[in-house]
């Protein structure tokens, strides 16, 4: 298993499995994307099952309720891959919103990608940092105010490969989405 983060309701529990949302007009998968080599049937499955919008808000609540209540788990990554708290201001309303999200570490740097699973929205979570661009980190041990920069053109094809090789989701999903997802730098603020 990929080490999922949290114990999730089964997709039908939320009201919202493949068939329901395609009936309420949600949209569960953006386009067909086949199973990665890296990933057993079995995780492959379970993504499938809960990769819509109200699964994955849901899930990310799930989790931060539970780092709150629990602490920081030893074995928390989403999707496989180490997550996370990110808080940023909403851009509509201001207030803090918190999510957890993945993340790669290079060269001492923390990067986050917004792939949100390939899904052919950009995350809510990457469109608030893209208009705040800074915020708050939180992870085991660690907690910090940032400042965060959009990467693009030739700086964020010279960092992607590093950032791939470290979580193969993003580079898997981004094959098959049109859309470019939007890649940030976060560095601790400055006094």
């Amino acid at each position: 298993m990929l080490g999922f983060s949290v114990q999730y309701r089964d997709p039908g529990e939320s009201g919202c499995n493949t068939s329901t949302c395609l009936e309420m007009g949600v949209k569960s998968m953006a386009i067909d994307v086949p199973k990665p080599d890296f990933a057993s049937q079995e995780d492959w499955d379970y993504l499938m099952s809960v990769r819509n919008p109200d699964n994955i808000k849901s899930n990310a609540k799930a989790d931060i309720d539970r780092i709150r209540r629990e602490g920081w788990p030893e074995d928390l990554a989403t999707m496989g891959g180490a997550a996370l708290l990110l808080t940023v201001a909403g851009r509509k309303s201001g207030l803090p919103r918190t999510t957890p999200v993945n993340y790669a570490r290079y060269n001492d740097n923390v990067y986050v990608v917004g792939s949100i699973a390939g899904l052919d929205k950009h995350p809510v979570w990457a469109l608030n940092l893209e208009s705040a661009l800074k915020g708050k980190v939180e992870m085991p041990g660690e907690e910090w105010d940032f400042e965060a920069r959009k990467l693009e053109g030739e700086e964020r094809e010279d960092i992607w490969p590093k950032l791939d090789a470290q979580f193969p989701f993003w580079g898997h999903f981004q094959k098959y989405c049109e859309r470019e997802f939007m890649v940030f730098l976060l560095t601790p603020a400055r006094s």
